[in-house]
């Protein structure tokens, strides 16, 4: 076992052991049911040597955060944490990740100069006691209806992050996406006294608590009179599964990989997007960490989101906005949240063409943002 920690600290290299990480993506999850995030964001700050971290959550239609979390290790004034103050210290982070996807993980020093806004008169009651300059920052949630960062940084008179900063960046955003959806869902429609309440209570998506055999635990109303109906996914016995086989095996691996929590897995979206007929459906999977809330299952558990839509005409977008073969190619894979890092192979282009690309269909389609880009998609459905 040993060996077996000390061949995954070489690989993933990282600045932390395999044991701190292992605790540390726990307690993300148990964050998201607990709504405590202090420590997650104060063991972040120690083992990334940074001086701050946040963590928000927001609709996309309303600038003011719906949550936002900040810890320091530095004394602070807590009054210029208004709303006003937060649009201008959200400000460059909008700028930054405007072409990220949901998952995906950056350094914003790379993609805009912080030291413009130090500089700017107006903005110097902010950034110069907050001590921002180097940068990295993850997007959690990115919708079309709401939006999640977080960002860590360090002072102009610290180093800046290294390789293994990054790395630890880019095993933890996906946990903290999948926990943040964890609490958007079970947290924020209601005032939740119990988790089992609240899944019951759903009526926008089909919500499925199963155990690492895809046993239903709890399941919501809509999620039976969905599976009773759709020619994607059902219900048999007391199992969840997915008609297409190949997909099935997809779903039925997630489910166990979540239960267990891998750590081996912290790279993978779990996360299934299928079409059939006029049905489109995206299945989601994420963790539930077993506590006081489930004071009733004694055993590790995964929530499973399915949600039905209609599918986008992309002839139609294509018709519309004069989209090239390879910006077609892009978009649907944007809309399938695939991330530009990982698209850089399939399309035998780097990262910047990518985004050159990118910036091409936002001019063609008339948005200034990826929020924007989701928001005019979902005009286009059959």
């Amino acid at each position: 076992m040993d060996n077996l920690k000390f061949t995954l600290e070489e690989e993933l290299n990282l600045s932390i052991t395999f044991s701190e990480l292992s605790r540390l993506i726990e307690d993300i999850y148990n964050a998201a049911l607990t709504n405590n995030w202090s420590p997650i964001l104060k063991n972040i700050i120690k083992y990334t040597h940074s001086n701050k971290a946040f963590i928000f959550l927001q609709d996309v239609n309303n600038k003011k955060p719906l949550f936002m979390k900040f810890e320091a290790n530095f004394d602070y004034d807590y009054n210029l944490l208004t709303e006003d103050q937060f649009n201008k210290f959200y400000s460059p982070f909008d700028q930054a990740k405007k072409d990220a996807v949901e998952g995906e993980y950056f350094s914003v020093d790379d993609l805009i100069g912080l030291s413009t806004y130090r500089n700017n008169k107006s903005d110097q009651d902010f950034f110069i006691p907050f001590k921002p300059h180097h940068c990295l920052a993850g997007v959690l949630i990115r919708d079309g209806q709401y939006e999640s960062v977080y960002a860590i940084s360090r002072a102009a008179s610290d180093i800046n992050y290294d390789t293994k900063d990054l790395n630890l960046i880019k095993v933890l955003t996906p946990h903290l996406s999948r926990s943040m959806h964890i609490y958007k869902t079970l947290k924020l429609y209601n005032d939740l006294a119990s988790i089992s309440k609240s899944i019951l209570d759903q009526s926008d998506k089909a919500l499925v608590v199963c155990d690492s055999d895809a046993n239903i635990i709890i399941a919501n109303k809509l999620a039976y009179e969905k599976s009773d109906n759709s020619t994607v996914i059902n219900f048999e016995g007391t199992k969840i599964y997915i008609l297409n086989n190949v997909y099935n095996k997809m779903l039925h691996h997630y489910i166990k990989e979540c239960c267990a929590l891998s750590v081996v897995g912290a790279g993978i979206a779990e996360s299934i997007l299928m079409e059939e007929g006029k049905e489109s459906v995206l299945i989601t999977v994420i963790p539930l960490k077993n506590n006081n809330n489930f004071n009733f299952i004694d055993v590790p558990c995964c929530l499973v989101t399915i949600n039905f839509q209609e599918i986008i005409d992309w002839n139609i977008i294509n018709k519309e906005f004069g989209l090239s073969k390879k910006e077609l190619v892009l978009l649907k894979s944007i809309f399938a949240k695939k991330k530009l890092n990982e698209l850089t192979s399939s399309f035998g282009v780097t990262y910047n063409t990518l985004r050159t690309h990118l910036q091409a269909i936002f001019r063609k389609t008339g948005v200034n943002s990826q929020t924007e880009l989701l928001i005019k998609l979902n005009l286009f459905k059959k």
